[in-house]
């Protein structure tokens, strides 16, 4: 998926758990880390997190606002 984006002419952003694997194959791009508590079933919250992960290119300021 890393290939197929790095690849595209037009802008991207993609989320994905946070894991190592994931910062591996997309290191070329920028991430921004999100954390956050979450509750399955049992009510007990956990820890978990999330990285966005963005093209990279530059932003046009006269046509886009920057998400961060």
């Amino acid at each position: 998926m890393a290939e197929r984006l790095a690849g595209i002419k037009g802008r991207f952003i993609l989320s994905l758990n946070d894991r190592p694997e994931v910062r591996e194959n997309f290191s070329a791009f920028r991430f921004v880390d999100v954390k956050f508590d979450y509750t399955i079933g049992s009510g007990e919250q956990k820890a978990a997190g999330e990285v966005i992960i963005l093209d990279g290119k530059d932003i046009r300021r006269d046509r886009n606002l920057p998400l961060f």
